[in-house]
């Protein structure tokens, strides 16, 4: 979490959060940690910066995010087998 400053703290812990549960809001997340709302959506924002994390639900409001190194890991040897190969 380099270069984030005093925001690397809580990018960490969410961090070690989305490390139990792959998928996770950022309501969710906040009531575990106990921390507040926009301290969360900061962390998930860095996290999101750095690659670790995926919002998947497009939305505004009661946006979701997946853990992306343990959903690659999930998804490895499910890709498509093109045709002929």
């Amino acid at each position: 979490m380099v270069g984030l400053g005093k925001s690397a703290a809580s990018a960490l812990r969410v961090h070690d959060l989305l490390k139990e549960r792959i998928v996770l809001s950022l309501g969710t997340a906040a009531t575990a940690l106990d921390v507040s709302f926009p301290t969360v959506a900061k962390a998930m924002e860095n996290l999101e910066k750095l690659g670790f994390v995926k919002e998947f639900t497009g939305k505004q409001r009661n946006r979701v995010f997946s853990y992306e190194p343990y959903m690659k890991i999930l998804h490895e040897g499910t890709e498509s087998i093109k045709a002929g190969e």
